[in-house]
């Protein structure tokens, strides 16, 4: 609940920020390479989850992530995935004690 008020708080803040901001801000277009690289990885990540596991497959979708939107060398792409993956199981897992999912694919 905290989690979410917390988000809503945020979301709420950065959007009236935007509003409110002048000039021109550079906005990606719908079709651009990076929005459908994004959003397909978010597709496959919602496929692969259950089977794959959250560290594997989190780790993977930000080493995507960065690797289309940065200009980070893929080395430390995969470095800020693992990373990422790690703080995401800690929190959800350890800290709030939310089962993820640990993957199907590797004792069946």
């Amino acid at each position: 609940m905290i989690l979410g008020v917390l988000l809503f708080g945020i979301s709420v803040v950065l959007g009236i920020k935007a509003l409110l901001s002048r000039g021109n801000p550079a906005r990606v277009q719908l079709g651009h390479r990076s929005m459908v690289s994004i959003l397909a990885a978010v597709v496959i990540l919602a496929g692969l989850l259950e089977r794959a596991g959250f560290l594997p497959v989190m780790t993977l979708f930000v080493f995507l992530s960065l690797k289309t939107l940065s200009r980070l060398r893929w080395w430390m792409c995969l470095l800020w995935g693992l990373v990422a993956a790690l703080v995401a199981y800690g929190f959800f897992g350890l800290v709030l004690g939310i089962p993820l999912p640990f993957g199907t694919w590797w004792y069946s």
